[in-house]
């Protein structure tokens, strides 16, 4: 129990001190960088799944550096399945219930204060400040980690893991459809900036296509000379080579088909993406043969959860910037406050001099207070929270899934990132990316019209 209560009394260290900050906070409502206060939240699960990650490797089936853990698996002695991947389904686990309560309280529901017809449970701008509170809240819900109840998490074939493979699946083809869509529009703007002659755009699109080519050829050439006595690692590179040689005749003779020019940007960019998808499938098939490195489940491991973080953070961003509307009607016109409404802070006649005219002031306080509202507001309609928090929510399953072959236990290594369920998910997520672009492609000819990307 020593390493544990050591790690909660880490926990409740942080949480006291960014309890501290309540003192400065005045209302507590701080308001704070929309990019700063993503990244926090992006921030917290990335060092609750690297901790994740760390106990499950070096737990029990480990080295046993974590074998006080072992108390939470009732009456299993130690069993691996409930220290080590029941561990990462508990941090998952209060991670989805923290984001899923940012989701319930960023929400905007039907209200009665104001003028305002919908508004968040907690205000607008419990998203971006509040930061003492939610630190402390999530700090304290990670420190009941061992008191969970094991029955959630004591096997593979659980409830919550099947909820966790489910919501992974959202979050993965949220990832393609972010991918691809990111590719169009990185060729599209970078090519309209280049209209007023300027030729860097154009040359970086080149860089970013060459380089995309090279690192896809460079992981097929690896699979063929490194991987040579690994068949389905064989079978899986010649497939994702004909698929290449399929879409980009595909896109060479697109604007023939559709009228819509191709570009060279997406075919280079998921070509990339799919190699990569191919080599880690390979990696991850539990034969020797087909992992060839010294310490390759360690290399894998970190690339897999380097590479779905990076996609978290540019997901959630864009897809929150992105999304339609929270609220219905116009949320611009409440947003000119009138020059001679006092209730907006406005200038209003406070007495007359001498001479009967009237001396004219300005409630400035209430203007600030007004203003503050107003930018909160803003500032999370633009955000977008509910789409944000539920990107994180997915993300959390998806990131447990990861860590436990999705939740399969193969094997005698104890590495979630070798097993035959990881290694054909990735691979079928290689071929649901093709599809996905053939699509985009065939779509306006399949359905008579145009698609904007």
């Amino acid at each position: 129990m020593g390493l544990l209560l050591s790690v909660l009394c880490c926990c409740g260290t942080c949480a006291k001190s960014a309890g501290s900050c309540c003192c400065a906070m005045g209302s507590g409502a701080v308001r704070g960088s929309r990019q700063a206060s993503k990244a926090t939240y992006v921030v917290l699960l990335l060092l609750s799944g690297l901790f994740a990650w760390v106990v499950q490797r070096y737990g029990p089936d480990g080295e046993r550096e974590f074998a006080e853990l072992d108390f939470m698996c009732d009456g299993q002695d130690g069993d691996t399945v409930c220290s080590d991947v029941g561990f990462v389904y508990r941090v998952s686990f209060l991670n989805v219930i923290f984001f899923s309560f940012m989701l319930l309280a960023t929400t905007p529901v039907p209200t009665c204060i104001g003028e305002e017809r919908f508004r968040p449970v907690f205000g607008w701008s419990f998203h971006l400040g509040w930061w003492s509170i939610k630190l402390v809240l999530y700090f304290a819900l990670m420190c009941s980690l061992p008191w969970l109840p094991s029955l959630l998490f004591d096997n593979p074939d659980n409830a919550y893991a099947w909820v966790a493979r489910i919501a992974s699946g959202f979050f993965l083809i949220l990832q393609v459809l972010l991918l691809i869509d990111f590719s169009y529009q990185l060729n599209e703007d970078w090519l309209d900036r280049s209209e007023d002659g300027s030729k860097g755009w154009i040359i970086g699109l080149f860089i970013i296509t060459f380089l995309c080519l090279i690192g896809g050829f460079g992981l097929t050439a690896a699979i063929f000379l490194e991987y040579g006595d690994c068949g389905t690692g064989k079978v899986f590179n010649i497939v994702n080579i004909c698929l290449f040689v399929g879409y980009s005749i595909l896109t060479f003779f697109r604007e023939r088909l559709t009228d819509i020019p191709g570009s060279a940007v997406p075919v280079a960019i998921v070509f990339f993406y799919t190699s990569y998808l191919t080599w880690s499938a390979t990696e991850s098939i539990p034969s020797e043969e087909c992992r060839p490195l010294d310490d390759g489940s360690n290399l894998v491991i970190f690339i897999g959860v380097g590479f779905a973080m990076l996609s978290m953070v540019w997901l959630a961003y864009t897809a929150s910037k992105r999304a339609s509307n929270l609220i219905a009607g116009d949320t611009k016109g409440g947003d000119n406050a009138r020059l001679g409404d006092p209730s907006m802070g406005g200038i209003y006649a406070v007495g007359t001099d001498k001479a009967g005219n009237e001396i004219m002031a300005r409630d400035t306080e209430m203007a600030a207070a007004k203003q503050e509202e107003l930018e909160n507001k803003n500032d999370a309609l633009e955000d977008r929270p509910h789409i944000f928090y539920m990107i994180l929510i997915s993300a959390s399953f998806y990131m447990a899934m990861i860590l436990t072959n999705w939740g399969v236990i193969e094997g005698e290594s104890g590495n979630a990132a070798i097993g035959n369920v990881s290694s054909w998910v990735k691979i079928v997520s290689a071929w649901f990316t093709v599809a996905l672009y053939v699509w985009t492609i065939i779509a306006p000819l399949i359905l008579d019209r145009e698609f904007d990307y």
